[in-house]
């Protein structure tokens, strides 16, 4: 008999049977898979929220698993637990109130799981909107890339013999260290041509609720979990860091000149936001200072491009890293 070949680890806290409901569905209809090979694992994160049985048996198709933890940690290290108990060749991490975009979304993976046996897969995945102008939901692409868990999915072996874990000390943005982590260490990785995944809009999840307010007032965080990550890739990948430098700037210097911190009431945050990036930065700026004008010009018209809404900067790239790091930077080789 062959083993679990594909462990869904999904972590949840205080989530409904109705908010689950449709995520665990998608996971049931997938077609052309041989479930017994597939198992999903729902970890609770320290709210002991109690699924029926009666709900779970719905869904004949999945093997579930179901695992409490004691303590409140965040998604990173509930999804860390699921991780560690799993039974599966690669692992998948999905949220407890999405789902999967279609139903062959399991088989496609698995499809590139046995003809070349990748370290990591991802995919295109969608972001729902809610326009209340308009007054429905409107879906952002997000095409194969490495800034959230959607749509991936992972060698549980690569990421052991990498010593790659989610870190115990961030509660959000723990996907930012671990996925940066995971694009230094991983020489084989497949994208798939296929839609597989919906970041559902749910008004009152960590991200969207008062008018997403995580999204300001997280930057702080972000610039922690992007400092670890920095840390590591220097110690063991010193080739790779000048890049890494080089994307985050672009990040933030793009996200923090968005109209949307313009409101009065946003200015104390993007102080926070800056002051949290100066000192996350500027022991690798030396990275960015060596780094060829061509390279530097390369990476923000390729940041511009996935991040641009519309809107112009309000400086220069250069005149920004100087006021918020308070260096003058030259990098004209």
């Amino acid at each position: 008999m062959q083993g679990i070949l594909l462990s869904v680890i999904i972590p949840y806290y205080n989530e409904t049977p109705e908010e689950i409901f449709p995520l665990l569905a998608s996971l049931n209809s997938q077609v052309g898979v041989d479930f017994p090979r597939i198992e999903c694992i729902l970890v609770n994160d320290g709210n002991h929220n109690i699924l029926p049985g009666a709900f779970l048996d719905i869904f004949k198709n999945l093997a579930l698993r179901c695992i409490f933890t004691d303590e409140n940690r965040g998604p990173g290290m509930a999804r860390q637990t699921g991780l560690d108990a799993a039974l599966g060749e690669y692992v998948m991490f999905c949220d407890a109130d999405d789902l999967l975009h279609n139903v062959l979304v399991i088989e496609s993976f698995i499809r590139e799981v046995e003809q070349y046996h990748p370290e990591v897969i991802v995919s295109t995945w969608l972001m729902e909107i809610y326009d209340k102008a308009k007054g429905k939901f409107e879906y952002a692409i997000r095409d194969n890339e490495f800034t959230w868990m959607h749509g991936k999915a992972f060698n549980k072996a690569f990421l052991e013999l990498k010593k790659i874990r989610f870190h115990e000390d961030l509660r959000v943005h723990e996907d930012a260290y671990f996925l940066r982590l995971v694009t230094v260490h991983a020489t084989n990785v497949r994208k798939l041509a296929l839609t597989s995944y919906v970041w559902k809009y749910r008004p009152i999840s960590i991200t969207r609720i008062n008018e997403a307010a995580y999204t300001f007032n997280s930057m702080p965080a972000f610039a922690k979990s992007i400092g670890y990550a920095c840390a590591q890739i220097e110690k063991h990948f010193p080739g790779q860091i000048r890049n890494i430098v080089l994307q985050t700037v672009m990040i933030f210097y793009f996200y923090t000149h968005q109209r949307c911190w313009l409101a009065s009431e946003k200015t104390d945050l993007l102080r926070q936001a800056e002051e949290s990036f100066s000192d996350m930065i500027k022991p690798y700026m030396r990275h960015y200072e060596d780094a060829p004008a061509r390279l530097i010009a390369s990476m923000y018209n390729e940041e511009r491009a996935r991040s641009f809404i519309g809107e112009v900067e309000t400086e220069t790239l250069t005149d920004w890293l100087k006021r918020v790091t308070d260096r003058r930077i030259s990098n004209r080789k």
